[in-house]
C-alpha cells in the first residue's frame, strides 16, 4: 500500500466500481443502492424475483469459477455482492460480468 499509495488504490476501487455498475445496468440488473451512496469496495445487485439466488450463485461458482456473496441479515436472499477491492483487477470484473451475463441466460 505504501509503495502504490492510498490515493491510487482508492481511485482504482472507484474505477472498478463505476465500470461494474455500468455493466450491470447494461445487463438490466437492479443496483441495491443509488450511485450517490455506492461503496468503493463492494456492489450489491438486487436478485431478480424469478431467480433462485442459491441456484444462481451455484452456477456462477461451479460453471464459471466466480464466487459471489449473498446478502446478510435483512438482505439475505435479496441481493448478491460483488467485491472490487484489494487485488481485484479490471480483468476480474470483466470476467464476473461475462459470467453474470451467461448465467442469466441459463437460469
Amino acid at each position: 500500500m505504501r509503495k502504490i499509495g492510498r490515493e491510487k488504490i482508492f481511485r482504482k476501487h472507484l474505477e472498478l466500481r463505476d465500470y461494474l455498475r455500468q455493466g450491470l445496468r447494461k445487463l438490466r440488473l437492479e443496483l441495491f443502492v443509488p450511485d450517490k451512496d455506492a461503496s468503493p469496495t463492494v456492489t450489491s445487485i438486487v436478485i431478480p424475483q424469478a431467480i433462485d439466488y442459491h441456484h444462481w450463485l451455484e452456477i456462477l461458482r461451479e460453471k464459471y469459477g466466480v464466487v459471489l456473496a449473498g446478502g446478510m441479515g435483512e438482505t439475505k436472499g435479496k441481493i448478491i455482492r460483488v467485491a472490487h477491492m484489494g487485488n481485484v483487477s479490471l480483468q476480474d470484473i470483466k470476467e464476473v460480468m461475462a459470467a453474470l451475463k451467461k448465467s442469466l441466460q441459463e437460469i
